[in-house]
């Protein structure tokens, strides 16, 4: 199967391994990789619990698995209504993942098995209308298949996937507004 076509199935899946734009064209690699960071990092194990001593980024981290989890959910079970995404997600990524998870459901695709996120960092960004921050997680599909509505197997170009995710704080709320990755493996 064409790699383009492999990225695309991935991304209809919501869970974003290679990080397409609407177009299927690669994100930047570090969305607001401009801003300047602060010198805090935070981490989580391969089980995503946050080691992290910064409260704030703990929940910047679990925020960014909110985003994962609630595509996946929305993968599994058909009768999810796709606007669910706007619970973790604004903007830029809401509407990416709304059209992504949309041509998943056309297209038929189907999954089998769990995508492992490990190596999970984040750093706070400068700010700009509002609190933001990013974080960096390995998404592993070695044990993920998604079949396509004749029952053939995508395949996908490497294994692992580095990706990223911007958040942006509303109130008292982290949502995922931008999506990316990075052209490399973890």
């Amino acid at each position: 199967m064409h790699h383009a076509v492999a990225l695309t199935a991935l991304a209809c899946a919501g869970l974003v391994l290679a990080g397409c734009a609407q177009d299927s064209k690669p994100l930047p690699a570090a969305t607001g990789a401009s801003a300047t960071e602060s010198s805090s990092t935070s981490s989580a194990s391969s089980s995503n619990a946050p080691t992290e001593t910064d409260p704030e980024l703990a929940t910047v981290i679990q925020r960014a698995q909110a985003f994962e989890d609630t595509q996946n959910a929305i993968v599994d079970n058909p009768k999810r209504s796709i606007d669910d995404i706007s619970l973790v997600a604004r903007g830029e990524a809401s509407g990416w993942a709304k059209q992504s998870l949309q041509q998943f459901r056309a297209e038929g695709y189907t999954t089998t098995g769990k995508i492992e996120v490990r190596d999970v960092t984040a750093k706070h960004l400068k700010a700009g209308q509002r609190p933001r921050a990013q974080v960096h997680m390995c998404f592993d599909t070695s044990d993920y298949v998604i079949k396509d509505a004749k029952g053939k197997t995508i395949t996908f170009p490497t294994a692992t996937s580095m990706q990223t995710r911007t958040l942006e704080q509303w109130g008292d709320t982290w949502y995922v507004t931008k999506v990316g990755s990075r052209d490399e493996d973890c």
